[in-house]
């Protein structure tokens, strides 16, 4: 962390760097990644992934819509100096609506608190409601997520669909708008 620039009182300074000539830039935050699909769980120590970010100057990222048991352990590797990578925050897994594979039945307000609980309670600094059908579930999870103090992000999808999710308090949405 830079913690002076130019004529600065460097004693005590754990390290000085002689940055004269060059042009320093704040850090990239990369506000939609993701790095973790193909892990499966096992975490390379050397991860090339994160590394070609930190090169290109991104030294935070947020991954929106990526499997807990990976993301958060990698987060924490990082975070610890054990692997190489960039500040990694995340949703955590995505509250689906049904894929057939993974899915949350949100079947009323106190199971989408407990999704959201869930995922928070692992690291989200947000919730990923993944295009629930029915506009009482997407509130539900809108008004879970207040409780616990992080916001909603969404995906996109008609006209109505979108307007219902602004004034229901979504912050965000991941893709196009249509």
């Amino acid at each position: 962390r830079i913690a002076c620039v130019g004529q600065c009182d460097t004693s005590g300074a754990d390290r000085v760097v002689d940055a004269s000539g060059t042009t320093i830039i704040p850090g990239l935050v990369d506000m939609h990644a993701h790095h973790y699909v193909e892990h499966h769980g096992i975490l390379p120590k050397r991860n090339f992934e994160q590394a070609i970010y930190l090169a290109y100057g991104v030294t935070t990222s947020l991954d929106n819509s990526m499997w807990s048991q990976v993301v958060f352990p990698a987060g924490e590797l990082i975070a610890a100096g054990k692997t190489l990578g960039s500040r990694t925050y995340s949703t955590g897994d995505p509250l689906y609506s049904g894929d057939g594979l993974r899915w949350n039945d949100l079947s009323g307000a106190e199971v989408a608190e407990q999704n959201v609980n869930r995922v928070v309670s692992w690291g989200a600094v947000s919730i990923k409601q993944y295009r629930q059908p029915r506009r009482d579930q997407r509130q539900w999870v809108v008004d879970a997520a207040r409780k616990r103090g992080v916001m909603v992000t969404a995906e996109s999808g008609d006209l109505f669909y979108n307007l219902s999710m602004v004034m229901d308090g979504h912050t965000g949405w991941e893709h196009s708008l249509s």
